[in-house]
């Protein structure tokens, strides 16, 4: 029983506790919280203006408790009041209230007039205030200035009419405020966006690039506030639901009371703290409450010349390449003459093989080369210059005669199978050179574009050594598809020829002349092979192992019982011939099912690569943490496993076999 009466006591006080949580989250009434704006970084130093948000009357920050930390290590710092300091940061704040005709109703506007002047009031005077009303349009109704009583007038001349601009005011305001000091917004409305010549996304973009602090006030209640709490968010703000003149007042008075309440913080930067964006943690007291903040600010070494550098709007990340020999000023030079070199070298092999190409003209050189693709052989006969693919000229013959020795030295078979599989005309020597070009030239980009970042340069090696072979396999998987959707209508074909009265060497000739693709190119090879000599059998079983097809080795098999027993090899043809179509009716009823889940995997394996290459660049601060700290390296690994478990087991999912 007593537990029973716990439970039933404790639901009423959860559900008092939450409700009071919300309330406090949407009407203001909560702990107040940290902002660091206006970030500046001079050498060996970074000053910033401190505020907190959420402040009750009579509260304000303790200079002496704020504490600063640059990636964890503390920072000897001092705090100053803003009214108080030699050289005041600028301050600027831009009030946008909205004048549409929705704020007639219940005597809104005249609130929000009166809530207005409250903050104007209660702003220090040596903040600069502007006005921007919105309606059908976005208007500057004062530029800021320190003359109060012409905002106070502009505020108390606003009539209600109208649409709402809201993504037109807050661009506006941006743009107002300029790009220099601490920056706010203060934007009160009652409704959602309506004829806004900016959309919403491009607004909050805007906003966040700005490094500007926007606040929200919403009258309104559901789907109205979430336009609102949006800006908030990309602002760095709060939002605040003022549901009458009282609460309105108060959630003004706040707001005047966190900028008059402001610091100007400077922090030195500690001994052993690299130049570079780096993570400033700064905590301070409230009373007794603990406010804290935190954001990723550009770090000036003091022994670094570059200067005052202005951050305001956001990070900038700094290459590290200021060690060791990569910070050695003929490092890129050196970097630029290999780059050359590589590319006059990748250029040659290209040129030499087109011209090798162009210079192939006889219908008899083209195939004896199908004979054997692959099959040059690497040492030529005496006094005769080696042929390659890649070219006559002297330097080419010389590094695909070194790669040649190389490949030989060890076993090639797999390779030579693989580049007959994909019909690439290179010998495994060349296929060596033209491998080794690749990965060079992926590393030197990687150097030029990334700034020597071991991170892009793994990644470039890692492609350059990958995309090759990916290139052999998705040539190698187009030419069996081809292979196998011409193969039912060829057997039938032969048959045909076989009846007319063809033999057999004649019909697979005839069939040769009149097929394309794949199927063509293996046939005219086979019957060459079979006029140099290597039995019909043999050079078809060839063509089977070649493209890995057990449909056409059952084609061989029954063209081998038929020379061994004999009987009607037409028929035989014909019925093989049926049977490959259905499969091959079926393989492609089983691609149209798996369509729809192979799609989910293409979709689901790009999506985390494409969301993080998206946080990258519109946020990298967001992943610092990430890839800098041990938790982040572990969260990595973690989920780089989960994503490859899941991609093998959505690949078992939709791989069907026929």
């Amino acid at each position: 029983m007593r537990g029973s009466w716990a439970s039933r006591r404790a639901l009423p006080i959860g559900l008092l506790v939450a409700i009071l949580w919300v309330l406090g989250a949407t009407t203001g009434w909560a702990a107040p919280e940290g902002r660091i704006q206006d970030v500046q970084s001079q050498p060996g130093e970074v000053d910033f203006v401190l505020s907190a948000e959420g402040l009750a009357e009579g509260e304000s920050i303790d200079p002496e408790s704020v504490s600063v930390t640059i990636e964890g290590v503390r920072s000897p710092s001092t705090s100053t009041p803003i009214t108080e300091t030699v050289a005041a940061p600028r301050r600027t704040v831009m009030i946008a209230l909205d004048s549409s005709g929705s704020m007639a109703d219940n005597n809104k506007l005249a609130t929000a007039q009166d809530a207005a002047n409250s903050y104007l009031a209660g702003l220090p005077a040596d903040v600069r205030a502007g006005l921007i009303t919105f309606a059908d349009e976005a208007r500057v109704e004062v530029e800021p200035t320190t003359d109060r009583a012409a905002v106070s007038r502009a505020v108390a001349g606003l009539e209600a009419r109208g649409s709402t601009a809201l993504n037109d005011a807050v661009v506006l305001a941006v743009q107002e405020l300029g790009s220099r000091g601490a920056r706010n917004i203060l934007l009160l409305s009652d409704g959602r966006d309506e004829g806004s010549a900016v959309p919403a996304r491009q607004a909050r973009k805007t906003l966040t690039a700005s490094g500007s602090v926007l606040d929200a006030v919403s009258l309104g209640r559901g789907v109205q506030q979430k336009p609102l709490a949006a800006f908030a968010a990309a602002g760095g703000g709060s939002l605040v639901t003022a549901t009458d003149a009282e609460t309105l007042t108060a959630a003004f008075e706040s707001a005047a009371r966190s900028v008059e309440s402001q610091l100007s913080v400077l922090a030195r930067v500690p001994e052993g703290i690299q130049g570079g964006t780096r993570e400033l943690v700064v905590t301070a007291l409230v009373g007794e409450q603990r406010i804290t903040d935190r954001t990723a600010a550009l770090i000036v070494p003091s022994a670094d010349p570059s200067g005052t550098v202005d951050s305001a709007y956001g990070p900038v990340a700094v290459p590290e390449i200021t060690r060791g020999i990569i910070g050695q000023p003929w490092v890129l030079f050196v970097v630029i003459a290999l780059t050359f070199v590589a590319l006059a070298a990748a250029s040659s092999v290209l040129l030499g093989a087109i011209d090798a190409r162009l210079r192939k003209g006889s219908r008899g050189a083209k195939l004896l080369a199908q004979v054997s693709v692959i099959g040059r052989s690497a040492a030529p006969a005496a006094g005769r210059r080696p042929e390659t693919a890649l070219g006559d000229s002297a330097a080419v013959r010389s590094v695909v005669s070194l790669a040649d020795r190389v490949a030989q030295s060890r076993d090639t078979t797999a390779l030579t199978a693989r580049l007959e599989e994909a019909r690439v005309p290179l010998r495994p020597g060349e296929w060596v050179v033209v491998h080794g070009l690749i990965v060079v030239l992926a590393l030197l980009l990687s150097a030029v574009l990334s700034a020597f970042s071991p991170v892009a340069a793994l990644a470039c090696l890692l492609l350059g050594l990958l995309a090759p072979w990916w290139y052999l396999d998705r040539r190698a998987t187009r030419r069996r598809t081809q292979f196998y959707a011409a193969l039912p209508d060829a057997m039938q074909m032969l048959a045909a020829s076989l009846r007319a009265g063809y033999s057999l060497p004649q019909g697979l000739d005839n069939l040769a002349q009149e097929s394309t693709g794949a199927l063509g190119e293996e046939l005219n090879r086979a019957v060459l092979e079979n006029r140099l000599g290597v039995p019909i059998e043999d050079a078809l079983e060839g063509i089977g192992h070649r493209m890995n097809s057990q449909d056409f080795l059952w084609v061989v098999m029954a063209i081998q019982v038929n020379r061994q027993v004999g009987g009607n090899l037409a028929e035989a043809l014909t019925n093989v011939g049926a049977t490959l179509r259905e499969r091959e009716r079926l393989r492609g009823q089983a691609k149209t099912l798996s369509a729809e889940g192979l799609m989910s995997a293409w979709v689901i394996g790009i999506l985390p690569f494409a969301f993080t290459a998206f946080i990258l660049v519109t946020a990298p601060e967001y992943m610092v943490p990430m890839l800098t700290q041990p938790i982040g390296w572990l969260l990595l690994a973690v989920a780089l496993l989960a994503y490859l478990v899941g991609i093998l087991w959505i690949r078992n999912l939709v791989r069907l076999e026929v």
